[in-house]
C-alpha cells in the first residue's frame, strides 16, 4: 500500500497533525485542542484498520494535546524522544525507524528548538516531517524557550541541509512541495542571520524580504 498523507491543523494553536496511511498507520503529533478531530479523522480514513503508533516530534503541548486519552481511545503506543519523556509519562522512547509499511521513516534527531526534537525522513520518497524544527518560507523554530539551543539548533539545521528532500511537512505552516532544498537554506541563513539572541522584529523582518524570493 502507498503512502497517503492526512493532515490536520489545529485552529487555535496552529500546530499540524499528520496521519500516515499505509500498510501499517502511525499519528504524528496530536495538536493542543483536536481530540474529537484526530478520532474522527481515523476513523474516516482508516475504518476498521488499526492505528499502529503516535509519535511526536517533540514535547511542546501544542503537539502532545490529550496523547494519554487518544492513545487509550486509539489503543495505540506513544513515542517520544527519552530527553522529552517527561512531558508524556506514556510514552516510550522512540525508535530510530518509523516503518509504515507503505514508508520507512527515519528518526533523525534534532535538538535546538527543543531538548529532544525530532525529524522523520523517507529517504525513498524524499520526505521530510520537520516538527518545529524547520518551516517553509525560511522560517525556524524558536531558539529562546525553556530547553532552547541556538548551537544545537544551527546543527540540526545543517544536517537537514544535507537531505534530499521534495516534500516538507512541517509542525506550523502548509506543508511544501516545491523548491524544498531553497526554503531549508533560507531556514539555515535566517537562523544565523538572528544570531544567538532571539529578536522578533529582525526575525520577522528577515522573512518578510524572502517572502518574494521564495514565494
Amino acid at each position: 500500500m502507498s503512502l497517503k498523507i492526512h493532515r490536520l491543523q489545529d485552529p487555535v494553536y496552529t500546530s499540524n497533525v499528520y496521519l500516515l496511511e499505509a500498510e501499517r498507520p502511525v499519528l504524528v503529533d496530536t495538536g493542543g485542542a483536536l481530540k474529537d478531530a484526530i478520532l474522527r479523522l481515523v476513523r474516516d480514513v482508516l475504518g476498521d484498520k488499526s492505528l499502529t503508533a503516535i509519535v511526536f516530534t517533540h514535547g511542546h503541548p501544542d503537539h502532545i494535546g490529550d496523547a494519554e486519552e487518544l492513545s487509550a481511545a486509539l489503543r495505540a503506543p506513544l513515542y517520544i524522544h527519552p530527553a522529552e519523556g517527561e512531558r508524556v509519562p506514556a510514552a516510550k522512547p522512540i525508535p530510530e525507524r518509523i516503518d509504515c509499511g507503505g514508508a520507512r521513516f527515519e528518526v533523525i534527531p534534532t535538538p535546538g528548538h527543543s531538548p529532544g526534537g525530532v525529524c522523520l525522513y523517507e529517504p525513498s520518497q524524499k520526505i521530510l516531517i520537520s516538527g518545529d524544527t524547520v518551516f517553509p518560507g525560511g522560517r525556524v523554530g524558536r531558539w529562546d524557550l525553556p530547553g532552547s539551543d541556538y548551537d544545537a539548533l544551527v546543527r540540526s539545521l545543517r544536517k537537514l541541509n544535507a537531505l534530499e528532500v521534495q516534500a516538507l511537512y512541517p509542525g506550523h505552516y502548509d506543508p511544501l512541495t516545491s523548491r524544498v532544498a531553497a526554503h531549508l537554506q533560507a531556514s539555515l541563513e535566517t537562523l544565523l542571520y538572528v544570531g544567538r539572541d532571539f529578536d522578533d522584529e529582525k526575525y520577522d523582518n528577515r522573512i518578510e524580504r524572502l517572502r518574494g524570493s521564495l514565494g
